[in-house]
């Protein structure tokens, strides 16, 4: 009886031990995510990583990978476009679940399905994952300009042949063209000014080319008039798609882009109507 009840205290002592670090972890600021330089930089430091994987894996070869968490990466990022380069390898999927949860489901549901004592003791063998990586940051910091370095320490183990076949530090730098400069400067503006400078080349667009209301008359077709109307709606989603960083991440950013292609057509089809007008 003190036995179970020694263990009881011991229980509820690990219990508000673990509660106290949850609230102390809770109350730390929130962790610095990454530039776009250094996001860059980790993309070249995988995209380098899954390349000399790729070199040790037959082509076309498919895989299963079980990805850890990395260590030292408090945002995730550097471990999500670690993720995006594996499954950029052809039949390479990354499983959705943790290594732990990946292992233990599967084993359980090898001992379920198992139909005597001997495939009960050999369940391990019938986890689903043929590759393991893992490994730890290293650095990840901002260089000279809006350049960017990341040093990342990776490793892969084969399950299948049950040996190591990568183990060291990978490297990358980053630095942005004119344009990717120019276009982060944009999509980095607040939503109200991005959506002043659509607004104000979408109201200036057909006036400025009022001779392609011209020629879209002269044609006497309605064919015309709709591939005007057209043109004018796909530079209004195109501006749109631009100033949003070309990343659709939900629901709304698509509705966003019909919205701006609704408002554009009604303005252009009345803007065409008042040049035609004008110049009767």
């Amino acid at each position: 009886m003190k036995a179970l009840l020694s263990l009881k205290g011991l229980i509820g002592t690990f219990f508000v031990i673990f509660l106290v670090w949850q609230i102390y972890v809770f109350l730390l600021p929130a962790p610095r995510q990454l530039t776009y330089a250094e996001l860059g930089a980790v993309e070249t430091t995988a995209e380098a990583f899954t390349k000399e994987l790729a070199a040790y894996i037959e082509p076309g070869t498919a895989k299963r990978i079980g990805l850890a968490h990395l260590i030292n990466d408090s945002s995730g990022q550097a471990t999500e476009m670690l993720r995006l380069a594996l499954e950029s390898q052809p039949r390479w999927e990354v499983d959705a679940r943790s290594i732990p949860q990946a292992i233990v489901g599967d084993i359980f549901e090898s001992v379920f399905k198992a139909s005597s004592l001997e495939e009960v003791a050999r369940a391990g063998d019938r986890v689903a994952l043929d590759l393991i990586v893992a490994g730890r940051v290293v650095e990840i910091v901002p260089t000279a300009g809006d350049t960017a370095r990341a040093t990342i320490e990776l490793v892969a183990y084969d399950t299948i042949k049950g040996t190591r076949v990568l183990h060291r530090q990978f490297a990358g730098t980053w630095e942005p063209t004119f344009i990717t400069k120019v276009q982060h400067e944009i999509t980095g503006a607040p939503l109200w000014q991005r959506a002043l400078v659509w607004l104000g080349a979408i109201l200036l667009l057909p006036w400025i080319t009022p001779f392609l209301t011209h020629w879209a008359h002269s044609k006497k077709t309605n064919a015309a008039s709709s591939a005007l109307l057209a043109i004018y709606g796909g530079l209004a989603v195109l501006l749109a798609g631009f100033l949003m960083g070309f990343q659709l991440q939900g629901s709304s950013d698509w509705l966003i882009l019909a919205g701006a292609l609704i408002l554009s057509t009604a303005w252009s089809y009345w803007s065409c109507e008042r040049i035609m007008g004008n110049n009767r």
